[in-house]
């Protein structure tokens, strides 16, 4: 892809407690315009609004493109980088039989990165500049919220993570866009 054709994205979480309510913010930049996305959940921890963000952003996008996700979380940078693939391949366990935790997100995001060409790079906290700072006030600002929804997986259970691993099957990659074309995504 041309590099005119990059999005590059920064993305905030904050949690009031971990777990607790919480909000995310993803801001995006492409061609010099500026698109900012925000919402969040009245229980929820942290890692999962990373997710969330990422997953907000790269929904946001009407076309594949080349995406350049920044983020302050080292859980979702390393996770994607290190270690998603082995979850996918281990039915969604850890190295050491730990079922991975956030499994709905995890999919979610997977999905979307088929369509996209993603790269994530992580930000130290404070040196991501003035995008990254308005990712993480807006994320306050989304926890601060008086009615925000449930995160309906983690308050209420969602699909169970052994049966996730049923439904994908050992050594599958989670797809749950059978049939469809990838421009339907």
């Amino acid at each position: 892809m041309q590099d005119q054709d990059q999005v590059v994205m920064h993305i905030g979480a904050s949690c009031r407690g971990n777990p607790g309510p919480g909000g995310y913010a993803a801001v995006l930049s492409y061609r010099g315009r500026i698109k900012e996305l925000s919402s969040g959940y009245r229980l929820t921890t942290n890692a999962r609004l990373e997710l969330a963000a990422a997953i907000a952003g790269l929904k946001a996008l009407t076309r594949p493109c080349h995406v350049l996700i920044l983020s302050r979380s080292s859980y979702l940078v390393n996770s994607v980088s290190r270690w998603l693939h082995t979850w996918t391949a281990n039915s969604w366990t850890t190295v050491t039989g730990e079922s991975v935790k956030n499994t709905d997100r995890w999919i979610e995001l997977l999905f979307l990165l088929k369509r996209h060409e993603v790269e994530f790079e992580w930000v130290k906290g404070g040196n991501g500049g003035p995008p990254d700072a308005r990712a993480v006030a807006l994320a306050r600002q989304a926890a601060s919220l008086s009615d925000l929804p449930p995160d309906f997986n983690y308050e209420f259970g969602g699909i169970d993570q052994s049966a996730q691993g049923s439904l994908l099957g050992k050594n599958a990659q989670p797809s749950f866009h059978q049939g469809l074309p990838d421009h339907n995504v």
